[in-house]
């Protein structure tokens, strides 16, 4: 990492010199919350993948080959909810700050796929997910 530093030359005018920057601590406690958002992001993403097929044909009674749209609905639905609900975040984090809602989040994503997991129909699998 440099910084720029502006410096006098000769012909009075000023010049931008690059000077090693001096390495700061990384604050890992203050990022933790960030990572934990993340992570609980992510894992809430994709961690239905691999048993999402054989819940959707649990949940629908369909022919075999028109699965794969129910799964990608149900699938989609997560990113349909993240789109609408980061304004939501957005605006409460405005309202009330950052760090309250920064440790909201993971706990409601975690009740949310708590939620999900014991889905009993697929409309109830869809208003979980979202």
């Amino acid at each position: 990492v440099l910084r720029l530093h502006e410096k006098q030359n000769s012909a009075g005018g000023r010049e931008r010199a690059d000077v090693p920057a001096v390495k700061e601590k990384v604050p890992y406690l203050q990022l933790f919350p960030v990572l934990l958002s993340v992570f609980t992001f992510f894992f809430s993403l994709m961690m239905v993948l691999p048993f999402l097929p054989f819940m959707t044909k649990d949940f629908v009674d369909r022919p075999r080959n028109e699965l794969g749209y129910y799964a990608g609905f149900l699938n989609s639905a997560f990113s349909l909810g993240d789109f609408f609900g980061s304004t939501v975040w957005g605006t409460l984090a405005d309202r009330y700050g950052r760090r309250p809602i920064m440790i909201m989040s993971p706990v409601f994503s975690s009740m949310f796929v708590l939620l999900f997991s014991y889905s009993q129909s697929f409309a109830w699998a869809v208003a979980a997910r979202q």
